[in-house]
Formats: C-alpha cells, structure tokens, sequence
C-alpha cells in the first residue's frame, strides 16, 4: 500500500505529512520526539551489511519477549539491500532520517512489493504505518545520500490495558502514527489545517479497518474547526496521518493539522 495514494482521492498533488502529537492521548505508549520504543536494556549488534555503493553500514537491532516492542534500525549511505525479520503480530511503524530523497521497498519471499514507503525532503515526514503480516522480508533502499530507518513492531494488547480518554486531541505537522486508542463505536472526527490532510485507522494487525478520513481545504478556508461525517469503529486501533501542501498558503507558514475525536452526546 502506498500511504500517499489516499490522500490524492481527494485531488491533492503535493504531500506533506503529520508529526509532533502534543502528549500521548492513549494513556499506553508514549513516544520521543526520535520515535524510539520504551523496551528498556537494548541489546545492539554490529555488523557489516554493505550496499550496492560498497560503503560500510550498520545493523542495529534491539529484541524483548512478545509483550515488548521490537525495534531494528538500519543505517548506511546510497542504495542498499538488507533484511529484516518482523516478528510481532501488531502494528509495524517506520520512520527514517536522510539527506536525500529515499525510497524503501518491503519484498517477500516470492519477490513480491508487500509495501514501500517514499520519503521527499521538501515534505516533512516522521512517523508512517507499514503493512507488513509476521514473515522476513528483503528490503530495498534507494538513494543517493546518508539514511538511516527505524521499523517498531509493536505487540497486540487487550482493551483493557488501553485507556484512552475522550475527546482524543492530536496536533501534527508530518507524517505521524499516533495510537493505541480504544474506541467503541460512533465518533465525530473535527479537523483545523491550513493544508489538506488525510487519516487512516488501522486494527492492532495493521490491517485498514475504514476508508481514509479525507478533508482538502479551499482557498476560502479560515482555517476554522471543521466537522466531518461521524465514524464507526469498534476495536483498539492506531491512527496514521498525512498533511498535503495547499496551494494558496502563504510560504513562511508551517504546514500543521489538529484532529479531535468527540463522542455522541
């Protein structure tokens, strides 16, 4: 799935995407700013697992039991083909550091493109979903600079060691994931962007579960809290968002969205 094609249904070009949530509204994970997991005593391996440009890069990788957060950060520079083993059955969040535009393909065991993930410079990006079910996978980077990507594979948790409380909050200016929240029904999304943006739910298997929360702002939007048609979702989920560019901002604005789920009165 290429998570940018959602978002151009609603006739958007250019993509930014959604970052920086003010705090955790989930009450279960919380994430830093660098989008490091909260498993404690990583264990980190060394080795050398060149490129295609036959430069040296490093494999680092931190494992825990299977209520932990598995965490594998991959580093090199210029084009490079590595592996990695996903593991835990829930949601498998990237995120990538580079200074070229990048490209990151996710090949099965039969060579199929399972996902990939595009990261541009000119769009902000911190945080994105990857659909990748329990298997080892090849994976294909492209690019011309230094990166470095780090894939989270989070476990699967019961409803009860969620807590999530209402109206869930988020404020982003990148590609972010934000999650686990329990919901339990019906829900009225209200959104504030000076761009177009889009969200995505996914179940804990990272498996969509709705179709994309589209909203393309007109050049006659203030700007003001807008209410969109109501959701229905019952499970424990995550959210993925994307900002794009709107073409009548002004340059020197920062790109941003705030998202508010409120429930029925």
């Amino acid at each position: 799935m290429d998570r940018r094609q959602y978002i151009s249904i609603a006739g958007v070009g250019t993509l930014s995407t959604l970052a920086g949530c003010s705090g955790d509204p989930s009450g279960i994970i919380s994430d830093d700013s660098e989008g490091s997991d909260s498993s404690e005593n990583p264990e980190s391996e060394d080795g050398d697992q060149s490129g295609n440009d036959g430069s040296e890069n490093e494999d680092q990788s931190t494992s825990g039991s299977s209520d932990d957060i598995i965490q594998t950060t991959l580093e090199g520079s210029g084009s490079s083909l590595r592996e990695v083993s996903i593991e835990n059955n829930g949601v498998v969040v990237l995120s990538a550091d580079t200074d070229s535009n990048l490209e990151i393909l996710f090949l099965n065991a039969s060579e199929e493109v399972v996902d990939s993930v595009e990261v541009e410079l000119d769009q902000p990006f911190r945080r994105t979903i990857v659909e990748l079910p329990a298997e080892e996978y090849a994976v294909d980077i492209q690019t011309e600079g230094d990166w470095s990507i780090t894939i989270e594979q989070h476990p699967v948790v019961s409803p009860e060691e969620v807590d999530t409380s209402f109206p869930v909050e988020i404020e982003a200016n990148s590609e972010e994931v934000f999650g686990p929240f329990l919901l339990e029904g019906f829900y009225r999304p209200v959104v504030q962007t000076n761009g177009s943006m889009a969200v995505r739910f996914f179940d804990q298997n990272g498996v969509p579960v709705n179709d994309p929360i589209i909203f393309e702002a007109s050049s006659d939007y203030d700007e003001s809290p807008v209410e969109l048609d109501p959701i229905n979702i019952d499970s424990v989920c995550w959210m993925n968002g994307i900002l794009a560019e709107a073409r009548y901002r002004d340059e020197e604005d920062e790109l941003y969205y705030n998202l508010r789920l409120e429930e029925p009165e």
